[in-house]
């Protein structure tokens, strides 16, 4: 038997992961079934556990607005409705925001509250939904109603996922705010049957690239998972009738231009030549 005993270690081990998941807090405004128009300021509202760590010891905290069910959360990751980076702001428990006419249709709405610590570490809890009219957008269509629970949330310590509900919701953390060895990025989009734009715009902002002034013993990130797609597409036998052959489409063979070519280089060689006399 060995003289050295490993249960210290892994006593701290779990201590340490349990201190990280004893933090949570609920989102508790805005109300289930409330109704608001696109445009209107919305008072959201957070409460924390009191367990330890404090709420107020995460770094940031940003508030995202969602919709889809609870097996396909679609958020606007790319401008969050509020960032809160001091302890001040995220202790109030509350913050307002502007909801973009434009992020969407009419529907059912609900939004993601998303903390975020210094060591990567982050936590993120939902709100009930509710209910969104005089929205003007396109990009999202919103639901009507299959899905009344909210979603669970998750929580991600060092970018390791632990289980099947955290690595669905890790893909509507924003992609900037992730870090460790996998990242999770958006479904790609497909075209649609039209063009409903005339100038092109950039869907994600361009990314930082920085360089390493010395060579690492490991990289940063190791992968990037993206999720399949969440539709199907249909296949069709094509019944369009055949073009028809060469022969009875103007063909005319080969040789028969090459013999013309030949014999316009021959006329050209003789009309040189009596130039040249």
């Amino acid at each position: 038997m060995s003289k050295y005993s490993f249960l210290p270690f892994f006593s701290a081990l779990i201590l340490l992961f349990a201190t990280f998941v004893s933090a949570d807090f609920t989102v508790i405004g805005p109300a289930a079934g409330s109704t608001y128009t696109g445009g209107s300021t919305v008072v959201v509202q957070w409460k924390d556990d009191g367990e330890s760590p404090a709420l107020d010891t995460f770094d940031t905290l940003q508030v995202l607005i969602c919709t889809g069910p609870n097996s396909g959360i679609d958020c606007d990751n790319i401008t969050p409705l509020a960032t809160l980076t001091t302890a001040a702001d995220i202790d109030a428990g509350k913050t307002s925001v502007v909801i973009p006419p434009t992020v969407g249709s009419n529907g059912l709405w609900f939004f993601q509250v998303y903390a975020l610590k210094a060591d990567k570490s982050s936590l993120w809890r939902y709100s009930a939904r509710f209910t969104l009219s005089g929205m003007t957008g396109t990009a999202r269509k919103a639901t009507s109603g299959s899905d009344t629970t909210r979603p669970a949330g998750g929580s991600v310590a060092g970018s390791t996922v632990t289980s099947g509900a955290e690595y669905s919701a890790s893909f509507t953390v924003p992609y900037p705010l992730q870090s460790g060895p996998t990242k999770f990025a958006p479904m790609q989009q497909q075209p649609g049957t039209k063009v409903t734009v005339s100038v092109a715009s950039r869907r994600f902002p361009t990314s930082a690239v920085t360089y390493y002034s010395s060579v690492r013993k490991s990289p940063d990130a190791v992968s990037t998972i993206t999720p399949g797609w969440s539709y199907t597409t249909g296949v069709a036998t094509n019944y369009a009738t055949p073009a028809p052959n060469p022969s009875i489409n103007s063909y005319y063979p080969a040789s028969a231009k090459l013999a013309s070519l030949r014999a316009s280089a021959s006329a050209a060689r003789r009309l040189r030549r009596r130039w040249v006399d």
